[in-house]
């Protein structure tokens, strides 16, 4: 489900965005054509100007990219840059055990069993939380 809603939002949020830059080449043109430049020039003014806020979305994008997200700091390890905490937090595995889990599965027609339908699935590494 959240996969479908990532997906939305991100076609959703390009859609708008494609909508305001669109609007805003638009409304360039139609400026430049009123203060009587060629049809061509304005054409390239107004799509210079889409182009030129796309631009700077990408960039501002960017810079929030490298200065908000950080790599994940490797489990378990000690941390050098920090001495007085000598691990890191422990790695997923190490906190909740895992187990194998077998699961049996057979058709049953009433309360008696099929000859030769007994199936059984193993789950390796299956979460006990």
């Amino acid at each position: 489900m959240a996969s479908g809603i990532v997906n939305v939002s991100t076609q959703v949020s390009a859609a708008v965005g494609l909508a305001v830059l669109g609007t805003l080449s638009s409304n360039r043109t139609a400026s430049l054509l009123a203060e009587g430049r060629t049809p061509l020039d304005a054409l390239a003014g107004g799509c210079r100007l889409g182009l030129l806020i796309g631009a700077g979305c990408v960039a501002f994008g960017l810079l929030l990219a490298v200065t908000v997200l950080r790599a994940p700091r490797p489990c378990g390890k000690p941390q050098a840059s920090q001495p007085s905490r000598p691990t890191n937090p422990p790695c997923p595995s190490s906190r909740y055990p895992h187990h194998d889990v077998q699961i049996e599965i057979s058709l049953h027609v009433g309360h008696q069993k099929i000859p030769g339908t007994q199936e059984f699935l193993t789950l390796s590494g299956v979460s006990s939380r």
